[in-house]
């Protein structure tokens, strides 16, 4: 297992039944570039609520944002780039931010991904960070643009629904200073933890 994306359905996580499975991905928190507090303002249900979840425990799920693609090649130093998708008052908060000017690009997130395994026939954990902590990093940026990205049109989640939801970007830089364990998984059996942050080799 060496670069690890997932590409997740997040209108299934917005909109989960027990009779349909699919990858779910829940960006749990996000915080910090001087005093932004992104709201857990999005409650779904938790589609893998067999015993031994570590990450997603309880019949629903409060999180900022539900992933469509989470992307990290696998190396302590490597960036993670994360998709999601949040309500219209997390996006407006956010925006406010940029348009204000960001005095630091620190910041602190946490997430969980989770998928059917048809073989085993059980929910499993993809991605996590471990011991419920949350990553510190740095909002990354590319050709001199900061990495923190808000879609101006947000996205129908049913074209039969008026609910919509706001497409975020953003690609967070390893921190130096602080170091975490990331579990990936393929399947129900297989595990693998990767350390992200700190001082390589430390």
């Amino acid at each position: 297992m060496a670069g690890l994306s997932f590409e997740c359905d997040w209108r299934f996580a917005m909109n989960v039944s027990g009779r349909q499975k699919a990858r779910a991905g829940y960006l749990l928190s996000w915080s910090g570039v001087g005093g932004l507090n992104l709201a857990a303002d999005l409650t779904v249900r938790n589609p893998h609520t067999s015993t031994g979840a570590s990450s997603l425990t309880g019949p629903t799920v409060k999180c900022v944002g539900l992933i469509e693609k989470f992307s990290f090649a696998g190396g302590q130093e490597d960036p993670i780039r994360i998709v999601a998708y949040v309500t219209t008052g997390t996006a407006a908060a956010l925006r406010v931010k940029l348009a204000s000017g960001i005095t630091t690009t620190k910041f602190t997130f946490s997430f969980a991904i989770c998928d059917f395994d048809l073989d085993a026939r059980k929910w499993f954990e993809s991605a996590f960070v471990q011991g419920k902590a949350k990553a510190a990093g740095v909002v990354d940026t590319t050709d001199g643009i900061l990495q923190l990205l808000i879609d101006a049109t947000p996205t129908r989640v049913n074209p039969d629904l008026d609910l919509v939801l706001c497409r975020m970007e953003f690609q967070a830089a390893a921190s130096d200073a602080t170091s975490v364990n990331l579990q990936f998984a393929t399947g129900a059996g297989e595990r693998v933890v990767k350390a992200w942050g700190g001082e390589d080799g430390a």
